[in-house]
């Protein structure tokens, strides 16, 4: 019911391809620590799960935004301050480890 009540809905759409390409990164990066012994295509492996890793940053800060914006309007105030917070500690985390 979530789904088709809020499927044309802009946050939902960023928090789904935020999603889809973090599982993508996770079964990407799973692929490559299967595959990983000293050859090419083990490399390989590697290239793309990092590869799938920086997609799913960058899908990932859109997503907040919208997500952002909501909580600032909500009349939730103890919630909406606290996952504020918790999205923006998250946010500087990504940003340290991603540079």
């Amino acid at each position: 019911a979530h789904q088709l009540s809020h499927r044309r809905a802009l946050y939902f759409q960023r928090a789904t391809t935020a999603r889809r390409r973090v599982q993508a990164a996770l079964k990407a990066c799973a692929r490559a620590a299967r595959n990983a012994t000293l050859n090419a295509s083990a490399l390989t492996d590697a290239a793309h799960a990092l590869l799938a890793v920086e997609d799913a940053l960058h899908a990932i800060a859109p997503a907040w935004q919208e997500l952002r914006h909501l909580l600032s309007q909500t009349y939730f105030m103890g919630l909406a301050l606290t996952l504020l917070s918790l999205l923006s500690r998250l946010a500087s985390l990504l940003v340290d480890k991603h540079q």
